[in-house]
C-alpha cells in the first residue's frame, strides 16, 4: 500500500507460480501434459526460439510433476561448452540436482518429507533458485543446496568422476568451432531408437534414466513462462505425449492403507489404473487385504528355509532387492522388553541381518558391524513398517522404519538376498 498516493497493489506470496493484479492466475492451471513412453517421451526449448537472447543456462526454474515411477529424468539443460544442470528422480525417496563447476560435477539431494514419497501420484512443486553463493533446489517444503557461485565455463567441459546417472551429451569426433546454443529438455531427452526405422541426423543423448511416466505442468525458466503444450522440440513419436494429464481414473480409485493410484501410461490415452500397494504391507485391489501371523507365547518363531528352494531354483541377482514386513506389538500384552523381530541368515555369517525391538522406544537393524537405531513408540498396538532396500549398482542400503529413512554404504561387503539360507520371524 502506498499511503501518500492512496494506491495499493497485491504482492504475490510466490510470484514464480502466481501472477495478476490480485494474484488470481497460476502457471499450473491448464498447462499440464502427460508422458507415455520411457524411451521416447521428451519436449525441449532451444536458443533459436524460446531461449533466444538467454546468455546462460543457469536460470531459476519452476515446474510441477506427478508420477508413480521410481526413476525419471525431469530436467536437463546444456550449452555448447557442455555446461549443464540436471534434475532427476533417483528413487521414491530422493530427487537429485547435478551440475558442473568447471570440470567437476556437483550434486545435492532432496529427501522426501516424513510420511511422504515422491512417486505417490501427488503434484510436487520444483523450484531451482540461483543465489550469490549457492544454488538451491526446493521440492515442496524440502530442499538441498550446492555451495559456491556458478559461472559459465568458456572452454569445453570434460567431467571428471561424474555420477553414472548424469546424461551424457553427444561427443564430437574432432575439435571444431561450435555456434553458441542453449537447450532445455523437460521430461526426458532424445536418445537412440532400437527399431527398424530409418536413422535420421538428429541429436541423441546417452542416459540410463527413463523419461518420466506421468505429468508435468507450470514450467517457468528465467522468469519466462514456457508453454509445455507448444514446445520448440518434441518427440517424433506422436503417441508418447498427450496435451493434458491423463489421470482422471485415479479419482474413482479408493486405495487404502497408504497405497496409491498407479496408471498404465503406455496406453494413449491411459485409462487403466490400479492401486500400488508396494510401499505398504497390504495387498488386494485396493490394498485392503493382509496376511497376519500372531505370536501368543514367548519363543514362538516362523522360519522360511531357503536352502531347499535354492536347490530347485536358480535365484538370479537383481540390481534392486527389497526385504520388507510389518509388525505390531502391544506393551500391555507383552511383558518382554527386548524382542527379535526378524533374523536373515546368509551363507556368509558376516552378512546376517538382525532386526530387534530393543525397547518400547528403540528399534535396531544390525548389518555387519553397523547398528542402525530408530527412535519411536513401537509397542503401541499399531502396525509399523520395515523395509531394507539393497541397491547393488550403487552399493547402498536403504533402511526404512515407518517414515524414517537411513542410508548405509556397503562397498566392501555386497549384500545379496539370493544367498539367504533362511528368514526367521518372531
Amino acid at each position: 500500500e502506498n499511503i501518500k498516493k492512496g494506491t495499493y497493489k497485491c504482492i504475490c506470496k510466490n510470484d514464480d507460480i502466481y501472477y495478476g493484479d490480485h494474484c488470481q492466475f497460476s502457471i499450473n492451471k491448464d498447462t499440464d501434459i502427460s508422458f507415455h513412453n520411457p524411451y521416447e517421451s521428451y519436449i525441449g526449448y532451444d536458443s533459436r526460439k524460446s531461449l533466444k537472447n538467454m546468455t546462460s543456462i543457469y536460470q531459476d526454474l519452476t515446474m510441477s510433476f506427478k508420477t508413480d515411477q521410481t526413476k525419471a529424468l525431469l530436467v536437463f539443460a546444456i550449452d555448447e561448452f557442455n555446461n549443464f544442470f540436471q534434475i532427476h528422480l533417483t528413487d521414491e525417496f530422493r530427487i537429485i540436482l547435478s551440475m558442473n563447476q568447471g570440470n567437476v560435477s556437483k550434486q545435492c539431494t532432496v529427501h522426501s518429507g516424513k510420511g511422504t514419497y515422491f512417486n505417490n501420484m501427488e503434484w510436487r512443486q520444483i523450484q531451482l533458485k540461483y543465489f550469490t553463493n549457492n544454488v538451491t533446489l526446493f521440492v515442496d517444503e524440502q530442499f538441498c543446496t550446492i555451495v559456491g557461485s556458478v559461472s559459465q565455463t568458456k572452454s569445453y567441459v570434460v567431467l571428471d568422476g561424474a555420477d553414472d546417472e548424469i546424461v551424457i551429451p553427444p561427443i564430437l569426433p574432432a575439435q571444431t568451432n561450435i555456434l553458441p546454443y542453449k537447450v532445455l529438455y523437460v521430461g526426458g531427452v532424445p536418445r537412440a531408437k532400437e527399431s527398424g526405422e530409418l536413422i535420421t541426423w538428429s541429436t541423441i543423448y546417452n542416459t540410463k534414466l527413463p523419461s518420466i511416466l506421468g505429468c508435468l505442468r507450470g514450467l517457468k525458466f528465467s522468469h519466462k513462462f514456457l508453454d509445455l503444450r507448444g514446445s520448440d522440440l518434441v518427440s517424433s513419436n506422436d503417441g508418447s505425449i498427450s496435451m493434458r494429464c491423463h489421470d482422471e481414473s485415479c479419482k474413482y480409485l479408493n486405495c487404502q492403507n497408504k497405497g496409491h493410484c498407479s496408471v498404465k501410461w503406455f496406453q494413449s490415452p491411459p485409462h487403466d489404473t490400479f492401486c500400488d500397494c508396494s510401499m505398504t504391507s497390504f495387498y488386494g485391489p485396493t490394498c485392503e487385504k493382509d496376511d497376519t501371523i500372531k505370536f501368543t507365547i514367548p519363543n514362538q518363531q516362523l522360519s522360511f528355509d531357503m536352502s531347499k528352494i535354492r536347490q530347485r531354483y536358480d535365484l538370479f541377482d537383481s540390481k534392486i532387492q527389497t526385504f520388507k514386513f510389518a509388525f505390531s506389538a502391544d506393551k500391555e500384552v507383552s511383558d518382554v522388553s527386548k524382542q527379535m523381530l526378524s533374523f536373515v541368515e546368509m551363507d556368509n555369517s558376516k552378512e546376517n541381518i538382525d532386526i530387534t525391538l530393543d525397547s518400547d522406544y528403540e528399534l535396531s537393524v544390525n548389518l555387519k558391524d553397523e547398528k542402525i537405531l530408530f527412535k519411536g513408540t513401537f509397542m503401541d498396538g499399531y502396525r509399523h513398517f520395515i523395509q531394507i532396500i539393497l541397491d547393488q549398482r550403487k552399493h547402498k542400503i536403504w533402511v526404512v522404519v515407518d517414515d524414517e529413512k537411513k542410508i548405509l554404504n556397503f562397498t566392501k561387503l555386497p549384500y545379496n538376498l539370493a544367498r539367504t539360507k533362511q528368514f526367521v520371524f518372531g
